[in-house]
């Protein structure tokens, strides 16, 4: 009777894991292998699989080599002229389908000259500052490169997030941290894709984000905000920050800067931008380097005044916060392009 109970047991709770296994192909973020590149002497997500994401937004990216989407992959090594689009999380583009990205908006907008995304949650322009010499090295015909600004504290120094390359000052300098996976990542994430166990993702990342304080004085490995800085010293590091950039390629340098608003506070839309007059000062430096400068500031409260949405937020994700919707990414490639057309790129 025992021996019965326990095969149904077992009957039962493969049966769950075979449920929630085939739920999760649909409905659950994927995770996504890693392998060496030579080219770019770093891990990259695995090329050909897909890239399945559901949390915020709903899309699935087929993956390329050198960690290019199977489409950045193509504008890259098929398009004569080309610039790079770098970002964090806000330039993946995750959230959504591929034709409805920036870049993939851009390209289709006119002819000439193309861009392609190397972007990843949690990057900044010490990563980027690095990493332009490897993908010229990489992809031939490379004539300059974006940059997408999500947030001013990426361009002041001390801000420092774990496994990233370092902005620091006294003196002005900047680190290169090579990204390390895990050997968790490396052993694992393989085998958990193989079986389609993705599921087990949010569990793990649940138990592995818990501090567990094992010693009173045991470190903890945190992100750390950058310092509070005089405007001096603040236009300092700007200008070392932005030639440094210059050094770095021989092609031309644009910063694209996202603002803080529109977007929903206790219920109500507030369109003003929190570092509005930062911003502004960081304009200045550019044009005084000869720095291209993109403000989407205007664009973004117009989308709000003149068609009542916001471009942020997703049908399943409240409006007004998170990444940036369809709307958001379609201004950026407008943008971008009377940009271009200005300037004659």
């Amino acid at each position: 009777m025992k021996v019965r109970k326990y095969v149904i047991w077992t009957i039962g709770f493969l049966c769950s894991c075979l449920f929630i296994s085939l739920v999760s192909l649909v409905f659950v973020n994927s995770i996504t292998p890693l392998e060496w590149d030579e080219s770019l002497s770093q891990y990259v997500p695995q090329s050909g699989v897909f890239k399945r994401h559901r949390s915020e937004g709903w899309s699935d990216t087929l993956m390329g080599r050198h960690g290019l989407t199977a489409y950045g992959e193509r504008i890259a090594t098929q398009s004569p002229r080309k610039f790079i689009f770098w970002g964090d999380s806000y330039a993946d583009a995750v959230q959504i389908p591929q034709e409805k990205r920036a870049m993939s908006l851009f390209n289709s907008m006119a002819a000439g000259i193309q861009g392609f995304t190397v972007a990843g949650g949690g990057r900044g322009c010490a990563d980027y500052l690095f990493n332009i010499p490897l993908y010229e090295k990489a992809f031939e015909g490379i004539e300059g490169h974006v940059i997408l600004l999500t947030d001013l504290e990426d361009i002041t120094p001390g801000k420092q997030v774990p496994g990233h390359s370092l902005f620091l000052l006294n003196p002005l300098r900047f680190e290169n941290v090579p990204r390390k996976p895990s050997r968790m990542a490396l052993d694992w994430a393989f085998i958990v894709h193989q079986l389609k166990a993705d599921f087990l993702h949010e569990p793990y990342k649940t138990i592995k984000n818990h501090r567990w304080q094992l010693f009173s004085n045991s470190p903890q490995r945190q992100s750390t905000k950058p310092l509070k800085l005089s405007q001096k010293t603040l236009t300092k590091a700007w200008e070392y920050l932005l030639s440094c950039f210059k050094k770095q390629t021989q092609g031309f340098v644009v910063f694209v800067y996202v603002p803080s608003g529109p977007g929903l506070v206790n219920g109500e839309v507030i369109l003003a931008d929190s570092k509005f007059a930062l911003k502004e000062k960081f304009r200045l430096a550019c044009a005084k380097e000869g720095v291209g400068f993109v403000d989407l500031s205007q664009s973004f409260v117009s989308l709000y005044t003149k068609q009542g949405r916001l471009p942020r937020g997703f049908f399943n994700t409240p409006q007004g916060s998170g990444h940036l919707n369809e709307d958001g990414q379609r201004i950026i490639a407008e943008e971008l392009r009377a940009f271009f057309d200005r300037e004659g790129l």
